[in-house]
């Protein structure tokens, strides 16, 4: 081998170019062969064919159809221009309760009259005052009229909005009825001796109006539970009613607060109000607050079409005169 080289380095310049090319040409001559064999059909040097060549022709399934699609969480820039996650916004535990009273106001002001039974209990003075009567309610013009029952049957209410010089008239049962109806301002002490509110706020519209009030106020600010659950009430004289109770409470009293409790009673029927009830702050933390106002409305006959002799002192069916 080593006399080979030596002869390969005595030949001359000449001789070795010639040796050189030849040798490209064979090469040249050997990758074109190749080439063509694989062309036609014989054996390839790369991959291997397919064993089954109508298999071949199916398209495998792409793997992006089983990758699970990814969502995007949504950023917002920060003053440092990062983005950070958006925070999603906590909803006030009132904003439920608010849509349910709104809700029962609403189906109130499509009502043109009613007649129901009203129960109410108030804190006047640190003395209870009880009331029942038969009420009769028009919204247009702001009419009422209220046959007492229980302890003050006999006790009759009238107020027509824009009549008897805007006074109520009223007429008191047994010995104090011998005097005969009497006029009264709504807001003097005397109409208001056995009531928080004049009875120009009487109504379920009025009463839910005020809790919507309360509640918007109350949603401002935190320290809030609500609690809302489905039931059946049981009426007085028998039956029930399906309704939707809500229930906001206050821990701790504040000056934003006026009262620590309040619940509220919708028939799910007629998305009526039945009850509100409002308590006042315990003294000692963790005891029931005190009762401050009870408003029942039940046995709600709605658009029966009362007439102006409904409110009328002049009915005979009344005792005003």
């Amino acid at each position: 081998m080593f006399s080979s080289l030596n002869s390969f380095r005595l030949l001359s310049p000449r001789f070795k170019t010639i040796s050189m090319l030849c040798f490209l040409v064979l090469a040249f001559q050997f990758s074109a062969l190749s080439v063509s064999a694989q062309n036609s059909g014989g054996p390839k040097l790369g991959k291997p064919p397919a064993s089954n060549p109508e298999a071949s022709t199916e398209s495998e399934p792409d793997s992006s159809e089983f990758k699970k699609p990814t969502v995007k969480k949504p950023t917002v820039k920060n003053r440092a221009g990062n983005k950070s996650p958006v925070k999603k916004k906590k909803v006030h535990p009132l904003i439920p309760a608010l849509k349910i009273a709104k809700e029962s106001l609403k189906s109130i002001t499509d009502v043109r009259d009613y007649q129901a039974v009203f129960y109410k209990t108030e804190l006047i003075k640190s003395r209870y005052v009880n009331h029942q009567a038969r009420i009769k309610f028009r919204e247009n013009p702001f009419s009422v009229y209220m046959g007492f029952e229980g302890a003050n049957k006999g006790r009759e209410v009238l107020y027509v909005a824009g009549r008897n010089n805007g006074n109520l008239i009223a007429k008191e049962a047994g010995v104090l009825g011998i005097v005969g109806a009497v006029s009264l301002n709504p807001n003097s002490s005397s109409a208001m001796a056995e009531s928080l509110f004049p009875i120009t706020d009487i109504g379920m519209k009025n009463l839910v109006t005020k809790l919507v009030a309360q509640w918007e106020g109350e949603s401002k600010y935190g320290e809030c539970k609500v609690n809302i659950t489905n039931g059946s009430l049981p009426i007085r004289g028998g039956g029930s009613i399906k309704c939707r109770v809500i229930d906001s409470k206050h821990p701790r009293k504040r000056r934003q607060f006026i009262f620590h409790h309040t619940k509220f009673v919708v028939d799910r029927e007629t998305n009526l109000p039945v009850i509100v009830e409002q308590y006042g702050f315990p003294r000692t933390p963790g005891q029931k607050g005190p009762l401050l106002g009870k408003y029942v409305y039940v046995n709600v006959k709605t658009d029966v079409g009362l007439k102006d002799i409904d409110f009328d002192v002049a009915n005979r069916n009344y005792h005003f005169r």
